[in-house]
């Protein structure tokens, strides 16, 4: 079973091929280090006690599996955030009551759980399922008006393509997150690759919220669009697409901006007659 596992996973190299790439006050994008047969992916940017961290997902090909951890802004100080038996990525963080709270996505164990940091940044208390027996990917928190809401990209059983679902609750840690009736609508579900999938925590964009979305038409990991908050209540929902100047899109996947930095997380391919193929030398996307 084990070296099946390692085939899987080694057979995943030639096409999952990821990037964590960051920049400070709209300067050049530098790509980060990474241990060898891994790749980094989701990144969010975290400042906590007065320090600045990058929370990422880290996907072992010998494993088959990714585990959570962090580093330093320029890539140093790499160390373990949370590691268990099935696949972990997306570790979104939250500050609330002055606590640190993560909500890693583990859609191989059918939960969307939120853990409390009991000590930064290895120990993490379960503090409570918010959705239980489901597919439900990239979870992303919003408090808005006095509720929280939960965005995930849910693939239900026996089913390839994943669609957007919302939940909300008026208590984070207290009471059940009721299902939006727009999940009846099974958002993006006509779209390729996972397109609509959460790509990063909303940010404000002047007076705008703007969510960070999966674009993906020819293969997963192609791009990311940026889709302004319209209408969000507990009956309604609409959202848009906008252009924004200077914010990377392309072969881009994941977005997270804290004050004058941002990360971002590419998937390093490159084009040939139109059909994209793995890069094999990062230096190699500049032929793209």
């Amino acid at each position: 079973m084990q070296l099946w596992k390692t085939l899987e996973g080694l057979h995943r190299l030639p096409k999952d091929c990821f990037a964590l790439y960051h920049r400070k006050d709209g300067g050049e994008w530098r790509r980060l280090p990474q241990p060898f047969l891994t790749y980094r992916a989701d990144p969010f940017l975290l400042e906590w006690k007065g320090e600045t961290w990058i929370l990422f997902e880290e996907f072992e090909y010998l494993a088959n599996k990714g585990r959570l951890a962090l580093c330093r802004p320029d890539g140093s100080d790499g160390q373990l955030l949370m590691d268990r038996p099935y696949h972990l990525s997306y570790p979104f963080p939250l500050h609330y009551q002055g606590r640190l709270w993560l909500l890693p996505e583990a859609c191989a164990n059918g939960n969307v759980d939120l853990y409390e940091c009991e000590q930064f940044p290895q120990r993490w208390r379960h503090a409570r399922t918010l959705l239980k027996g489901v597919d439900a990917c990239d979870g992303t928190l919003l408090q808005l008006d006095g509720i929280w809401w939960l965005f995930v990209s849910v693939r239900p059983a026996g089913e390839g393509q994943r669609h957007l679902e919302i939940y909300f609750s008026e208590d984070l840690l207290e009471s059940d997150f009721q299902p939006h009736p727009i999940n009846a609508q099974r958002l993006y579900a006509d779209l390729r690759n996972q397109t609509g999938r959460p790509g990063g925590a909303f940010f404000r964009h002047g007076k705008e919220w703007i969510r960070p979305a999966q674009y993906s038409p020819d293969y997963y990991g192609q791009g990311l669009s940026y889709r302004q908050l319209l209408k969000l209540s507990p009956t309604e929902f609409a959202e848009k697409g906008v252009d924004l100047a200077g914010f990377p899109w392309r072969r881009n996947h994941h977005f997270s901006m804290l004050g004058s930095q941002q990360v971002i997380n590419r998937k390093e391919r490159m084009a040939y007659r139109n059909r994209p193929i793995p890069l094999i030398h990062p230096w190699l996307e500049e032929l793209y």
